[in-house]
């Protein structure tokens, strides 16, 4: 029988379809988080966070928050494999126009560091992934609420000008990178990941409107939607994502999948905004 595998962000959006994947393909999974679930075939819950886990199997994947795992991998020993997802917001904000972005993209390049320097200290192999916006688990900063938005008031607003491209990458095309890295693919590797279409902000509010029936798509000239969101923003999370979102809404936001195409059988669906966590293509 073959050693478990650790977990962290087990309940996250990634851990929804990740965790029935690898099961259901005879992995054993300890599956940490501080809001664990019923134990199901293949799947051991722990409570917890990383102060509670002083001691890993060989194989550790981290889904949950890069700073905090490497700080935690840091001090760790007998790790062989090591999967880590990040995202590619560090190549993408570390010139935003917000600190707060540039601040996110630094940490996340401080992090990637510290799991590289500990990996080559202790001989673990090591797999960076860097996926794009995620979707498809209902939890997400973009998709989410704008499907909430549009099946609740029955329309959606959208700016008139927004070309900067984004690759929408559903979370479970995602799980199955990780699948695939844990069975031996892009050892030593750091991959970027992106959906299968690349698509401007504008035309990713059509399809989700698209998607609800009988929604539609208002258009506004994109600057009053900014000084809109930047007004709300000292009230709102949400109001600050959008007042962000916007700013960037002219910059391609894409993967560099060179890596990624010669390291997986990669094959990510095409944008599919009510698409679920557990359903296929």
């Amino acid at each position: 029988m073959s050693a478990e595998t650790l977990i962290f962000g087990a309940s996250s959006q990634i851990g929804e379809p990740l965790l029935p994947l690898l099961s259901a393909n005879g992995h054993r999974l300890i599956a940490v988080s501080r809001r664990p679930t019923a134990n199901r075939p293949g799947v051991r819950w722990q409570a917890g966070g990383f102060s509670e886990i002083s001691h890993a199997p060989p194989t550790v994947i981290s889904l949950g928050p890069l700073s905090d795992f490497s700080h935690w991998f840091d001090a760790i020993e007998g790790v062989e494999r090591v999967i880590a997802v990040g995202s590619v917001s560090l190549r993408h904000k570390r010139s935003s126009a917000a600190g707060e972005e540039r601040r996110v993209a630094d940490l996340l390049d401080q992090s990637e560091q510290r799991l590289r320097h500990r990996s080559e200290a202790i001989g673990a192999r090591l797999t960076l992934l860097r996926p794009c916006l995620l979707y498809g688990a209902g939890r997400d900063h973009t998709v989410a609420p704008a499907l909430r938005f549009a099946r609740e008031r029955g329309w959606l607003p959208a700016p008139m000008t927004a070309s900067g491209l984004r690759q929408p990458l559903h979370v479970a095309d995602l799980a199955e990178a990780i699948k695939q890295c844990v069975e031996g693919a892009a050892v030593g590797q750091t991959l970027e990941l992106g959906g299968a279409e690349r698509l401007s902000l504008a035309q990713i509010l059509a399809h989700i409107a698209d998607s609800v029936p009988g929604c539609r798509l208002r258009r506004f000239p994109t600057l009053p939607l900014r000084w809109a969101g930047a007004m709300l923003s000292p009230w709102s999370a949400s109001a600050r994502r959008v007042h962000r979102a916007l700013l960037r809404s002219a910059d391609d936001q894409l993967a560099d999948e060179t890596v990624t195409s010669g390291c997986l059988d990669w094959r990510p669906g095409s944008f599919a905004p009510t698409r679920r966590a557990d359903e296929p293509r």
